[in-house]
């Protein structure tokens, strides 16, 4: 288990790996994005894309279900103050793209980490990227 103690700025730590195939792509945008170039791979082909993407929103899922795994391993509260900071779709998440969650500590002070957590596709691009204060457990009693 990992405590905020743990935590200095500059670590990265592994989120682990997720395959986006099309059939995900699709029942995401079905159900919370219905946009042609995440539902229909003709009408995407046509568009400026030119393939069938991921929604952002979708991704941004995929970066909370990898980090949300790693959780089991630290004692991470969750979002301080349910903040978002940023929230970044820097390349499109194509079908059949592996993606790497990595997390950053940017800061760490008073049981909060100020993270980046990014998905990484099998290129070493960053997909997608999000910053936000993470409430983190104190091993001891902050005195």
């Amino acid at each position: 288990m990992l405590y905020f103690e743990d935590f200095t700025v500059g670590d990265l730590h592994d989120l682990g790996r997720v395959t986006v195939d099309e059939a995900a792509i699709v029942a995401f945008a079905t159900a919370w994005d219905p946009q042609p170039m995440h539902m229909d791979a003709v009408a995407a082909r046509a568009g400026s894309f030119g393939t069938l993407i991921a929604s952002g929103w979708h991704a941004a899922a995929l970066a909370t279900r990898l980090l949300s795994e790693w959780q089991a391993r630290a004692d991470v509260v969750g979002l301080e103050q349910r903040e978002i900071e940023a929230l970044r779709w820097l390349r499109p998440i194509r079908p059949g793209d592996v993606l790497t969650g990595r997390l950053e500590v940017l800061s760490a002070a008073a049981g909060i980490c100020r993270c980046r957590v990014e998905l990484i596709d099998q290129e070493g691009h960053v997909a997608t990227s999000l910053e936000g204060p993470f409430a983190i457990t104190r091993r001891e009693p902050a005195t």
